[in-house]
């Protein structure tokens, strides 16, 4: 199980990594356009801890799966899917609707996470070394 866990925090890293740089690179675009506020700023911050915190909740649940019956799996990982995505949608819809986030700020870095993945699969898949 301390494998498991490491390869989880392992790839959290990376996701991490991945995330804040292109956190950086829309801000970046925030700048450029001469929209960027503290508002935007905090917003993409906590768009980007959503996104690696989601990732790493994900990791944990296929951990826990992974010892589990097939069916018992499938069930387990969708439950954790579901409370994921509703944790998601409160805290979201709760910024937006009192208007504390920027929505392109908060919701662009919630798939920034799978740019990232698509990018080390490709990187991966060509032999290049982390």
């Amino acid at each position: 199980m301390i494998r498991e866990e490491n390869i989880v925090f392992k790839e959290t890293k990376n996701i991490a990594i991945g995330v804040s740089i292109l956190t950086a690179i829309m801000l970046l675009v925030f700048l450029i356009l001469k929209k960027l506020t503290f508002y935007v700023f905090l917003s993409a911050f906590i768009g980007a801890i959503l996104a690696i915190l989601n990732f790493f909740l994900l990791g944990l649940s296929l951990n826990k799966a992974v010892n589990k019956e097939a069916s018992n799996a499938k069930q387990y990982i969708q439950v954790s899917y579901s409370y994921r995505m509703i944790g998601l949608f409160i805290i979201l819809a709760i910024g937006l609707y009192l208007k504390l986030f920027n929505p392109v700020a908060i919701l662009l870095p919630l798939i920034f996470p799978r740019i990232v993945i698509s990018a080390i699969n490709f990187k991966r898949r060509r032999g290049i070394n982390e």
